[in-house]
């Protein structure tokens, strides 16, 4: 006689316990990592955002069972990771006797991406002047845009406030309060978040 002991599917594992993976934009790739426990072996389905997808993604399921018995992985790979691909991933196993199913959250982060509205300014002389940047690529406020600095090209020193000039609180403003000739010259500015 033969027992064959029939079990429902249960998630033994995702990615990311927290609901969350944060990746940078243009990253090779990812890989979501799903694990299911279950006899008969659970049939694997991910659900995403396929609309916003920038390239299929790849199933890589497997053929092999782990150290325990009935557990299988069914790991899907997103390469060439866009901000379009963020969304959520839902692992869904099932077989004749229910369901199981978790999900995780990816999170794209993009490099920040600064706009100078007027490149070239004219000052007058003794006058007062701003020279002002744009970010255009903050969509998550969450993601805090850091490390504002201004420089004069030719000078390696980061310019802080003086009684002659100084940065606004946002750090996108440099305010020169009398123009003067040794205050002409190239000023550039550097952005920072997490994806760079």
């Amino acid at each position: 006689n033969t027992l064959t002991v029939l079990i429902p599917p249960t998630l033994e594992f995702l990615e990311d316990r927290s609901g969350v993976v944060t990746v940078d934009e243009n990253q090779t790739s990812i890989s979501l990592v799903c694990r299911f426990r279950g006899y008969p072996r659970p049939a694997t389905v991910w659900r995403y955002p396929v609309a916003s997808l920038s390239s299929p993604p790849q199933l890589r399921d497997s053929t092999a069972q782990f150290s325990l018995p009935h557990q299988y992985f069914a790991d899907l790979i997103i390469d060439n990771i866009q901000k379009s691909d963020e969304g959520r991933y839902t692992c869904v196993g099932s077989n004749g006797l229910g369901n199981a199913s978790g999900y995780v959250n990816v999170k794209v982060q993009v490099r920040p991406v600064i706009y100078a509205p007027f490149p070239f300014v004219i000052g007058e002389q003794h006058k007062p002047i701003d020279l002002s940047v744009r970010i255009l690529n903050t969509p998550d406020p969450a993601v805090p845009v850091s490390n504002i600095s201004w420089y004069k090209v030719g000078n390696s020193s980061k310019l802080t406030n003086t009684s002659e000039m100084y940065i606004s609180d946002d750090g996108l403003t440099l305010h020169i309060n009398s123009v003067l000739f040794e205050n002409e010259g190239v000023y550039r500015i550097t952005v920072a978040n997490p994806a760079g």
